[in-house]
Formats: C-alpha cells, structure tokens, sequence
C-alpha cells in the first residue's frame, strides 16, 4: 500500500508568469514582441560576450607580466648558485 497524497485545490490552470506574457502579446502583438526579445537576446549575449572577453584579456595580459618576474627570478637564482661553486 504507498502513501495516498490529498488533492491540492487548484484555483487556476495557467501559470502567472504566462498570463502576463499573454497580456503582453494581446497588448502589443505577436510579431513586435517577438522582435524586441530576439534583439534583447541578441544585445545581452553580445554584451556578456564582450566583458567577459575583456576579463580574461586582462587577465592574461597580468599572468604574462608575472610569469616573466618568475623566469627572472629563477634565473637569478640559477646563476648565483653556479658562481659560488
């Protein structure tokens, strides 16, 4: 015998975030809607892209500078110790 859940009552069918996405298109259209979420899309994509792209630019342009004073420094570490023997 498995667990017997109560009927929850539903008051509605159509989840709220959908009626006011219907509301939206009955306002203004099916087309026009469409066109201003394919072109938000677009626009925060490219930004996204953009600022991250620059992020890791700067990034590797950081780790560049640091691994160079790291060489140097082994290297100076490398030519004293040959001198003292």
């Amino acid at each position: 015998m498995g667990i017997v859940l109560p009927a929850l009552p539903f008051t509605e069918t159509v989840p709220r975030g959908s009626r006011s996405a219907n509301g939206l298109v009955q306002l203004h259209g099916r087309a026009p809607v469409t066109a201003f979420l394919k072109i938000y899309h677009f626009l925060l994509v490219t930004i996204l892209i953009k600022v991250l792209t620059d992020e890791f630019a700067a990034v590797a342009a950081g780790s560049r500078g640091a691994e160079h004073w790291f060489i140097v420094a082994v290297n100076t570490g490398l030519m004293v110790k040959s001198d003292s023997l």
